[in-house]
């Protein structure tokens, strides 16, 4: 099977508008109370040795996830465990597009369906990636700008509005004691910075692919600090609130008043949070689609879009009824189920690999 390459440029637009994709949502853990920032500041260290090691498999396999493990483990292991990893795919997507859909149905149009919104994103998504990998990328390098643009205007706006920003909502330092702040930054850890494993299948298709692994830790490193940066200046705002608020982010950008003109922008978290999660259900679809072409041997992988489309949408408006038992999920059973699919089953691979003797 062939696949577009993309550029280095491309890959550090789509990493970026990945990580920022839906956390902007849902960063915010009750699990830390008033210490989410600092939980999200803990999970970036892991997240970034995870990604060295992520970059590293991939030059070492110089293929893609699926087909690198048919290659190494064998047709038995390899299949049983390549379809393991598509499973898991499937449900991230779901998961992604159930929380457009939620904040869809509860923000802008609560009388609506949610069949409606899940259908139109993967619609959308499965035209856009029948262009192949390339489309995605050319998207991405358009939106990720708009998008910085968006969050960097949402947060001056938040500083200019008088007596909303209150620092003292910082401290303590450890709302919930360090056992809770751990256990929050495992769960953020596990999303977003963990999904960004997803790359493995990216990455063999990226032109001089050794020389981006410092411009794509840059881009991580930033995206994480303004993940904390946002987190911090959603506690400075909600302060206890923020444990019981559905979309912090969403809230915050409620309360902007600047003058009594700039008012009500919460159009603007939805203009961002609607298209960076459009990048990451269609990074997480074009995996799904592709790696599920090279387990069964497909010289093509686009008949398989609109079927698993269609699963998608059906999985993202039953797989939970409301936003409470979503949160609930990612926060305590999300990080069992894929905390080895992220971290120890690659790192069981990368060291694998090295171990095992190169051909003469």
């Amino acid at each position: 099977m062939r696949f577009e390459r993309i550029t280095s440029w491309q890959l550090l637009m789509l990493l970026g508008s990945f990580l920022i994709g839906t956390s902007t949502i849902i960063l915010a853990t009750p699990l830390a109370g008033r210490s989410g920032w600092l939980a999200t500041l803990l999970a970036l260290v892991p997240g970034v040795l995870a990604l060295l090691m992520w970059w590293q498999l991939s030059l070492l396999w110089k293929k893609p996830l699926i087909t690198g493990i048919l290659e190494h483990l064998g047709p038995i292991l390899g299949s049983a465990l390549s379809l393991l990893y598509l499973l898991y795919f499937l449900l991230l997507a779901s998961l992604i597009t159930a929380d457009v859909n939620f904040l869809s149905s509860v923000a802008v149009l609560p009388e609506t369906p949610k069949l409606v919104f899940a259908s139109g994103t993967l619609l959308l998504s499965a035209l856009a990636i029948r262009g192949g990998l390339e489309s995605i990328g050319r998207l991405a390098e358009i939106l990720l700008p708009l998008i910085g643009l968006a969050i960097v205007t949402g947060a001056i706006l938040i500083l200019a509005t008088p007596q909303l920003v209150n620092w003292n909502y910082l401290l303590p330092l450890v709302d919930e004691g360090w056992l809770q702040t751990i256990r929050a930054s495992i769960s953020i850890f596990c999303f977003p910075f963990g999904e960004v494993m997803i790359f493995t299948s990216i990455l063999p298709f990226v032109l001089d692919l050794k020389d981006t692994k410092g411009p794509s830790l840059a881009v991580y490193i930033l995206a994480g600090l303004l993940l904390t940066g946002l987190s911090t200046l959603q506690t400075a705002v909600l302060g206890e609130e923020i444990t019981r608020t559905t979309f912090p982010g969403f809230s915050l950008l409620r309360e902007i008043r600047v003058a009594d003109f700039v008012t009500r922008l919460e159009v603007l978290g939805i203009f961002v949070w609607s298209l960076a999660s459009f990048v990451k259900v269609s990074i997480y679809f074009w995996a799904l689609a592709t790696g599920l072409a090279q387990l069964l041997g497909l010289s093509d992988y686009r008949p398989l879009l609109f079927p698993l489309g269609i699963i998608i949408t059906l999985l993202s408006v039953t797989i939970f009824t409301n936003f409470s038992d979503l949160s609930l999920f990612i926060i305590a059973i999300y990080p069992l189920l894929t905390l080895p699919m992220q971290l120890l089953i690659p790192l069981a691979l990368f060291i694998l690999t090295r171990l095992k003797p190169t051909k003469p």
